[in-house]
């Protein structure tokens, strides 16, 4: 005589371990994630704040003249970068990006020194 505890399946507490398991995964996965993400975006910023430096301290080889350089659009080679995360500004030896996102941080760098903060 055949019993009904033959039958091939999973029953319902294994499969209610699976869920909670992966819930469990799931909980632990979506926080970095999100952490690395925001790092990503924001080291979108550190490579144009450095182009628009180089551009600008160009610029000022040429004319020994910080104030020559009035805004980013004058700076001779620059093209908007189209940078999604990020809107970049120029100002008296000082490259800014500006962003809305939240938790992502606005950064400046100093064209003298190259320190960006």
């Amino acid at each position: 005589m055949r019993s009904i505890r033959d039958s091939k399946g999973f029953t319902l507490i294994e499969l209610m371990i699976v869920v909670v398991i992966i819930g469990i995964l799931a909980a632990i996965a979506i926080p970095r994630f999100t952490a690395v993400s925001d790092q990503a975006k924001q080291a979108e910023a550190a490579p144009i704040l450095k182009q628009i430096c180089s551009l600008a301290q160009a610029e000022y080889m040429k004319t020994n003249d910080w104030s020559a350089i009035t805004a980013i659009g004058s700076l001779p080679g620059w093209e908007d970068p189209g940078a999604e995360y990020f809107s970049f500004t120029y100002s008296s030896g000082t490259a800014t990006a500006s962003t809305s996102v939240s938790g992502l941080v606005n950064q400046t760098m100093d064209c003298d020194t190259g320190e960006i903060s």
